[in-house]
């Protein structure tokens, strides 16, 4: 029988079709690829099969077709038991759902995925994923971050633990905008305002004021002041209290 033969010979074309961005012809070719691994019974390369189809369309931007092939091949990967392919393929689930914006559900299978690695004992695709975790939680802010209105630190959030440099995001805005202003208010008092940092030009922030090295300052909890000047010297004040773990 040279049906596997074939297979694999169709796989690579699909490969060379997918090296040269014709994803249309790489998809139809792996198709034919998938229908004889299923004609086999050969679950383990109809799911890797299924594995490159839905990282065509990912890269062609087709999120919905991606997750379901990859969704096809994980409940593949679970019946056979293939730990290793499993945690790639909810890393792929994570990673179409991110580029898709569906960052909680992003969030979900990164946590399988993690979950997996960590069994595995694979330490760099555990890194990979954190790494990958921390930039799906920020994207998720900068999102939110995007439709908020009111003025005001967003990030840290108020009575977050910091330490090392952190990068202080929000928003200032007003119809008669000037400027902003930060200070930092050490141990809460206002007798104690340590200037951070201020706006180069008269226009509305939304987004990262400044980033801030916090083992400048003493340990201990702190207020962030965000002062929002407008028309003439009037000012309107925003706090959020920090604690400074170094």
């Amino acid at each position: 029988d040279d049906q596997p033969l074939a297979a694999k010979v169709l796989d690579r074309m699909a490969q060379g079709y997918s090296t040269q961005l014709q994803y249309d012809q790489a998809l139809q070719t792996y198709a034919r690829t998938l229908t004889i691994w299923q004609a086999q019974a050969d679950k383990r390369q109809v799911a890797t099969t299924l594995f490159k189809m839905g990282a065509i369309y990912r890269e062609a931007e087709q999120y919905d077709e991606s997750l379901q092939k990859f969704q096809e091949a994980l409940g593949l990967a679970q019946e056979i038991a293939d730990r290793d392919l499993e945690a790639r393929l909810w890393d792929r689930i994570a990673g179409a759902y991110r580029a898709d914006g569906a960052f909680d559900k992003a969030l979900t299978a990164y946590s399988s995925a993690l979950g997996l690695w960590q069994e595995l004992g694979d330490a760099d695709n555990v890194a990979r994923t954190q790494t990958n975790v921390s930039r799906t939680i920020q994207a998720r802010f900068d999102r939110s971050l995007e439709t908020r209105t009111e003025n005001g630190v967003a990030l840290p959030l108020d009575g977050e633990v910091v330490s090392g440099v952190i990068s202080i995001k929000g928003i200032a805005n007003h119809p008669q905008f000037q400027k902003w202003q930060l200070d930092l208010l050490l141990f809460g008092n206002e007798t104690q305002a340590t200037f951070i940092g201020v706006s180069a030009k008269a226009k509305p922030q939304v987004g990262t004021f400044i980033t801030l090295d916090t083992t400048r300052y003493p340990n201990g909890t702190h207020k962030l002041r965000l002062r929002v000047v407008r028309d003439g010297a009037n000012y309107d004040e925003y706090f959020t209290t920090i604690t400074i773990q170094n």
